[in-house]
């Protein structure tokens, strides 16, 4: 399932009309190995998270270039919109995923 949704970095600073923006997929573990995805860095969504352990999360190459402009995404947590989404927990970033082919290689990677 993909879902667009604007989120918050946790303590960064966001303009509510500039929120970033991206798109989320749920998966779970063997994703990446699936999908061939290189883990660029970190580690991909195990076996071992589930709904009562911390909320995780892996982003791709061009979500952690473009918010976090050369800072490291690792350890950092994301607010998916609180009590609005459902989502109230935020979810710490262990992973980033290489850019994948998602309509066709033309497309331009979205976050």
């Amino acid at each position: 399932m993909h879902l667009g949704t604007s989120f918050n970095i946790v303590d960064q600073p966001t303009d509510r009309a500039k929120r970033p923006q991206s798109t989320i997929t749920a998966v779970s573990a063997g994703y990446a190995q699936t999908m061939g995805t290189p883990i660029v860095r970190g580690r991909m969504i195990g076996n071992g998270d589930a709904a009562t352990t911390p909320f995780v999360a892996v982003i791709n190459e061009t979500l952690a270039k473009k918010y976090f402009q050369g800072k490291d995404p690792l350890g950092k947590q994301i607010d998916l919109g609180g009590k609005r989404t459902g989502m109230i927990k935020p979810y710490t970033i262990v992973g980033v995923l290489g850019d994948q082919v998602e309509d066709s290689p033309a497309v331009q990677r979205r976050p």
